[in-house]
């Protein structure tokens, strides 16, 4: 996935251009998709499954690049729906098309060791992540079937996450010594 931290800080040096530019980076691709279904029947070509695995990398770059904590990928009627958790905060990023969404999910389970073939239970999985820096990223997934196919919850949990201790919590002085009195710690 690249030297993400370094990319985050040029990033932010530059105001958020390369962020911007992988968005639209992204949406090129998906149109690429469309513009590929609108022209096949069948999307089993090598050239749209390579497409989608660079969709699929890329947006967990620009989740990395954005700090998001999940990737939501939620099927509708006629469209996939991706949403990032960006700060507590669900937003939409991008729309895929509605025929990739079986090889989308089937990626994406192969990719955690998931059973490929059931879909009307939820499953649970896993995978690590590994950037140029050697900095780890493991992926958490959960899939739930909807009425519209299965929704996929990706919770992206990093190696450098911040560890705070009591005194980082930014409580009180009296509350921080209840607490301390009042908590075992071994």
């Amino acid at each position: 996935m690249g030297d993400l931290g370094n990319m985050q800080k040029c990033d932010a040096m530059l105001g958020g251009t390369m962020q911007k530019k992988l968005h639209e980076h992204i949406k090129q691709k998906i149109d690429r998709l469309n513009q590929s279904s609108t022209q096949h029947c069948q999307f089993s070509s090598q050239k749209n499954d390579h497409l989608l695995q660079d969709i699929i990398n890329d947006i967990l770059v620009f989740s990395e690049m954005t700090s998001s904590s999940d990737v939501h990928i939620e099927p509708e009627k006629n469209n996939i729906r991706i949403r990032l958790r960006i700060d507590g905060v669900l937003s939409e990023q991008f729309r895929l098309p509605k025929f990739i969404q079986e090889q989308l999910c089937s990626k994406l389970k192969i990719l955690a060791n998931l059973n490929i073939t059931q879909t009307r239970l939820p499953q649970d999985g896993k995978w690590i992540v590994e950037s140029k820096n050697s900095a780890r990223i493991h992926i958490r997934i959960s899939t739930c079937p909807t009425i519209y196919g299965e929704k996929i919850v990706l919770r992206l949990l990093h190696d450098t996450a911040l560890f705070l201790t009591l005194n980082d919590l930014g409580m009180a002085e009296n509350e921080l010594g209840n607490l301390k009195k009042n908590t075992v710690i071994s």
